[in-house]
């Protein structure tokens, strides 16, 4: 399994993973353990960020989406935002941080 890239959360307890196998998970640091595998892309996944103290991340993939997931519900929330670039009400910066 490739991982092209990690990002901690801001409280430090969760990492989550790009990876080439067209997911993202997320690992627990306390426990060490996957707390969840976040699937929707189909290509791989090359970019993950953390919106800033927010339990919200965006996930960039060799699919030519970007998508935005919820790490407090039980299921792979997933939205698809390229609307929101296209018509500018949304922005980003180069690593997938949010300008609002």
């Amino acid at each position: 399994l490739t991982v092209w890239g990690v990002k901690f959360n801001d409280t430090g307890d969760f990492i989550v993973s790009a990876s080439m196998d067209h997911t993202c998970k997320l690992f627990d640091l306390g426990s060490g353990r996957v707390r969840h595998t976040f699937r929707g892309h189909v290509d791989s996944v090359n970019h993950v960020s953390f919106q800033p103290f927010s339990n919200i991340f965006a996930s960039a993939s060799a699919d030519k989406t970007i998508s935005l997931w919820d790490t407090e519900v039980d299921y792979a929330y997933k939205e698809e935002v390229m609307e929101w670039i296209e018509t500018g009400n949304f922005e980003y910066n180069e690593d997938l941080t949010f300008n609002n």
